[in-house]
């Protein structure tokens, strides 16, 4: 038997075993090429049984061509570019559930696939670099894509597992940049370590010993106690007798506005307000 007598037999045998539908190629119209790749070619044509048009796409074979659903709006990735801004989160998330079910009719079938094209979901993640988060992201949406991106394939979630979170998701949790008092590991990281572990988690204070009488002291010169989650983007940009200076953008009640903070180690409240007294 020949190669190429054994793929005609296996296609007719799964013509007959399965909902595979075949079709005369006389029955398609206006054939155009799309697009072509490694697999091989799409083409674009009008269905005459169907009144539809449709993809057709070439395998790398003379004998037989896939009729695919036709995309108007072109790849996955070329659509939200453009209307990502204008689609819901309810949409996005049907969208991805769309997804997700497919890719998992595929492993629950044992059909071995390669990567997903770049023009359609998959996302290169190289060097530990991570994506930013989109503000007014649902945050459950925010632990489902993360959760993927762990350095160990088995602490990963499954295809079912993520379709399944993706069924549970709540889309009032919103991720907010300007009010969400989590600091992004990409701005922490950038930042020496030492001087970053020196900031008090809880304020702007220097010293952790400072009593409220001290901070009485300090007010009384018209100073500000700010959240140190009222920062953001920290950025090393000098290094003073006294500690390091940083930008950073400051994120309050009143706006956001670019300030410089200043990291002083002094050992004394005296030397402390003195400081703030020459700034």
């Amino acid at each position: 038997m020949s190669l190429s007598y054994s793929k005609k037999d296996l296609f007719e045998s799964v013509l007959k075993d399965s909902s595979i539908i075949k079709f005369g190629y006389n029955t398609f119209e206006n054939i155009t090429e799309i697009a072509s790749g490694a697999f091989g070619t799409v083409y674009r044509a009008d269905s005459t049984n169907s009144g539809k048009h449709v993809a057709l796409k070439n395998p790398s074979t003379e004998k037989y061509y896939l009729v695919l659903q036709y995309a108007k709006d072109g790849d996955l990735r070329t659509y939200l570019q453009k209307n990502f801004k204008s689609l819901n989160w309810e949409i996005k998330i049907n969208m991805a559930k769309d997804i997700t079910s497919g890719l998992q009719f595929i492993h629950d079938k044992n059909i071995v696939h390669k990567d997903l094209v770049n023009f359609g979901i998959l996302n290169l993640v190289t060097s530990g670099e991570r994506e930013k988060l989109i503000n007014k992201t649902p945050k459950d949406y925010i632990n489902i894509y993360s959760s993927a991106w762990k350095d160990d394939p088995n602490q990963r979630p499954t295809i079912k597992n993520i379709f399944d979170s993706l069924e549970n998701i709540k889309l009032e949790n919103i991720y907010n940049e300007y009010q969400d008092i989590q600091l992004e590991e990409a701005n922490i990281n950038n930042q020496p370590q030492a001087s970053v572990d020196a900031f008090s988690r809880d304020s702007i204070s220097i010293t952790p010993s400072f009593t409220t009488s001290n901070w009485e002291e300090i007010t009384e010169n018209q100073i500000i106690k700010y959240d140190y989650n009222d920062f953001r983007n920290l950025k090393n940009i000098g290094k003073g007798s006294f500690g390091m200076i940083y930008s950073a953008t400051l994120m309050n009640v009143n706006g956001i506005r670019t300030v410089t903070l200043k990291f002083i180690v002094i050992t004394t409240m005296e030397l402390f307000v003195n400081e703030v007294n020459t700034n």
